[in-house]
């Protein structure tokens, strides 16, 4: 971000001369500031309009595109005979449309909320003559840096946002505990690792692993049992060591490397369990709104390896994983403060 907040509200050369002008401890007339007042007011108010009209007329634009894009795909569908060759074909031309769609449109609106969030810093900057003094004095020194955090901010949301599956949890795929100590409760347990092992993965990170338990749950059909593993992911992010748990299933064999030449074992597993499953992102994303879950690694097709958990609907695998997850999470803080609660205080024990 190379403007200063004057030219953030839109001001011209002149207004902004005239502002800057004053930058000292001189005092200005009551009129004078009034009217200063009123262009700084003035000026958010029209940059505010124009960031919505832009916001609202370029969503128009993509909707239309995306309308296009649609009907050309679905008039060859009717076009074309129903082979799996063309099956297919088709099948890529919506998931290439609706991921185009997807894409213009976040661009969209994070570029609006940088803008929008940059124009209200600015404006309170701004908007009296003591900020504005303040801020001219500052000018010199570090004026952008406010709105380039706001930027980073706003991108970093969007990043992590597309692992937030909360709205995907559903603890009615778990089965009840109808008796004993935990009736009423999700047929959820964590098992703790014995004898835990750490793995270095030997990335720029310097990642390593180390299976701290297992979950254990019972789906609500009754029909089967299955598990997620927990895992402690430690490793350097600028220069500090940082530590999470997170849940998901690793092949440790896979992330491996070959005795004798030293090689990796799985190449393409190992980039996409450090890169994707691993990232700063994931991790920070699972840990916000997952209770930790960070999805699993899946073949795709002709053998690509892929993440699932940043996909917009999750299997009902993850599904299962998920809600186990965050039910265990959910029982952990709600014993806690049960806990808490029934501590006395200090000094009033008897």
């Amino acid at each position: 971000m190379d403007k200063n907040y004057y030219e953030v509200l839109g001001l011209n050369e002149d207004e902004i001369v005239f502002f800057l002008s004053t930058n000292d401890d001189s005092e200005i007339p009551e009129g004078l500031t009034k009217i200063r007042d009123e262009i700084v007011k003035e000026a958010f108010k029209k940059r505010n309009d124009e960031i919505e009209e832009k916001y609202n007329r370029d969503l128009d634009i993509i909707e239309k595109y995306h309308t296009l894009e649609i009907g050309v795909v679905e008039l060859g569908k009717k076009k074309n005979k129903a082979d799996e060759r063309n099956k297919d074909r088709i099948e890529e031309g919506f998931e290439t449309a609706e991921l185009q769609y997807s894409n213009a449109k976040e661009s969209i609106d994070k570029q609006y909320e940088i803008d929008i969030q940059q124009l209200k810093l600015a404006y309170e900057q701004l908007k009296t003559e003591e900020s504005r003094r303040a801020y001219n004095k500052q000018l010199s020194i570090e004026p952008y840096h406010e709105m380039k955090k706001i930027a980073e901010d706003v991108e970093k949301k969007y990043r992590i946002e597309k692992y937030n599956k909360k709205d995907q949890y559903n603890p009615d795929l778990l089965e009840t505990i109808h008796d004993g100590k935990l009736a009423g409760e999700k047929a959820v347990l964590r098992k703790p690792t014995k004898e835990p092992m750490t793995i270095a993965l030997n990335d720029e990170r310097n990642i390593r692993i180390k299976q701290t338990g297992t979950v254990h749950y019972r789906n609500v059909t009754s029909t089967y049992n299955s598990y997620v593993n927990e895992y402690e992911i430690t490793r350097n992010v600028v220069g500090e060591e940082k530590t999470d748990t997170v849940y998901t299933e690793l092949s440790l064999l896979r992330l491996g490397t070959k005795r004798k030449k030293d090689e990796l074992v799985d190449p393409n597993y190992y980039d996409c369990v450090v890169n994707k499953l691993l990232s700063e992102d994931a991790i920070e994303g699972a840990k916000k709104f997952n209770g930790g879950y960070i999805g699993l690694i899946e073949e795709g097709k002709k053998g690509k390896i892929d993440t699932t958990i940043d996909k917009p609907e999750l299997s009902a695998e993850d599904l299962e994983n998920l809600a186990a997850v965050m039910a265990l999470k959910e029982r952990e803080e709600r014993e806690e403060r049960e806990d808490k609660d029934g501590q006395e205080p200090e000094g009033e024990a008897r």
